[in-house]
């Protein structure tokens, strides 16, 4: 239970709102940008409530909930430093994006790859079965109609021959 007056102030703000949800039979798909620009002012806050936002906008809007870890110390960063990681505060050093994100009909995927690499991009429900597969070389774009997907969050892999190997979350709101 929140301990402070602010923290009981946002915890009502966000039980008022997702049970205005439920009582409608909506989701935070379903939210007004009024009630989004108010989950992310929950969240932003330090109260015990922001969590619980931050989650809200995971599910709505397959937002990454970041947290500040501590730095590797160096005989770790040593070990590691054979594997192939990729932390969310570093830069792609190839590229892969998916607009619009939130979709509703139709989904641009542009992509780079190294050159005389081939890669599979594939996408996922769920549940982690295969919804769509395409084989790519070299650089370039290619639409995905959507249309017919339920709405929901879906794993996207961008997955090289070589080096590359990128995920992304797309999101559908087909209604």
């Amino acid at each position: 239970m929140p301990d402070t007056e602010e923290d009981s102030y946002r915890f009502k703000q966000l039980v008022q709102l997702e049970t205005a949800l439920a009582q409608s039979n909506l989701t935070y798909l379903d939210i007004t940008s009024e009630e989004e620009a108010l989950v992310r002012e929950i969240a932003a806050t330090n109260t015990l409530a922001a969590m619980d936002a931050r989650v809200a906008l995971y599910i709505g809007y397959g937002e990454e909930i970041y947290i500040n870890l501590p730095q590797f110390p160096q005989v770790i960063a040593e070990s590691i430093s054979q594997l192939q990681l990729q932390f969310k505060n570093q830069p792609d050093t190839h590229v892969c994006s998916i607009v619009p994100n939130p979709a509703t009909n139709i989904v641009l995927i542009n992509y780079s790859l190294p050159d005389e690499e081939h890669a599979i991009f594939t996408v996922y429900d769920i549940s982690g079965k295969t919804v769509y597969k395409q084989m790519l070389q070299e650089s370039g774009s290619f639409s995905i109609d959507i249309s017919q997907w339920v709405s929901g969050m879906y794993y996207c892999r961008l997955l090289g021959s070589q080096q590359t190997n990128i995920s992304r979350k797309l999101i559908v709101a087909n209604k």
